[in-house]
């Protein structure tokens, strides 16, 4: 079998760019009424999971079942938050019947911040683990994941091009990237997924020697996807831009 120079490049990139395509962990909350599983999700799979369950009385005597579930959604808020104070994630809400969206309801009127991380919202049979397994099963929380993934992405285009309005410390286009990075001046470098395509092969070579120059000086890389609006964004710009640690006095 003969390999060509460009599929190689193509090859070499794909490998580069996976392992830095990594998402922030999401924290997947399992509940149903006095149950909940809360598992981290990370690239590799299901770090870990916490087991919350409490006595919540049947229908037949609402006001007494209505305080035990606002206390078991207490103890279950307090889980989250603990999680919340330790890492950067986004949340997943899944369980039988209307109970998830009732904690997704409290989360929103006691922890505005926290629920604002809330990325998906949806079903599974049980708040156990087997709810969390479920749900990395049914594909639900792959595209929260990508939902996930598009926000922080956008949000960092849309902070590039704030710093570019203001000329606050930044270089797009690949020739002011590469002076920028030759100083070791390049903290965030944010490279397009599509960006390769457009490259021969010397040009897919020059990439990755830039990518290797910003993490020699301790640069933080990040792939963004073109298939949303921050990534559109990033292609008009020349698919490539830096934040900087300090001026640099480019062309």
């Amino acid at each position: 079998m003969t390999i060509s120079k460009s599929e190689w490049t193509r090859h070499q990139w794909l490998r580069l760019t996976s392992k830095r395509r990594r998402s922030r962990p999401l924290l997947v909350v399992a509940v149903e009424s006095g149950e909940s599983s809360i598992g981290v999700i990370r690239d590799f799979g299901v770090a870990s999971i916490q087991q919350i369950s409490r006595h919540v009385p049947g229908k037949a005597d609402p006001e007494y079942r209505e305080q035990a579930m606002k206390g078991f959604f207490k103890e279950v808020l307090g889980a989250i938050l603990q999680f919340a104070k330790r890492m950067e994630c986004g949340i997943v809400v899944v369980g039988p019947g209307f109970v998830k969206n009732e904690l997704a309801d409290f989360l929103r009127a006691t922890e505005p911040m926290i629920a604002k991380r809330i990325v998906y919202v949806g079903s599974a049979t049980s708040g156990t683990p087997a709810g969390i397994h479920e749900a990395l099963r049914s594909g639900a929380l792959r595209n929260a994941v990508e939902k996930t993934r598009a926000v922080e992405e956008s949000l960092l285009v849309e902070e590039a091009l704030a710093r570019i309005g203001g000329g606050r410390n930044v270089a797009y286009g690949f020739q002011d990237v590469r002076a920028a990075a030759e100083v070791g001046s390049v903290e965030t470098l944010l490279v397009s997924e599509r960006l390769p395509t457009r490259l021969d092969s010397e040009g897919r070579k020059q990439l990755e020697a830039l990518i290797r120059l910003v993490e020699n000086g301790r640069g933080r890389i990040r792939i963004i996807s073109p298939r949303h609006e921050g990534g559109e964004k990033l292609e008009r710009l020349g698919g490539i831009c830096a934040f900087l640690r300090y001026h640099v006095q480019l062309r």
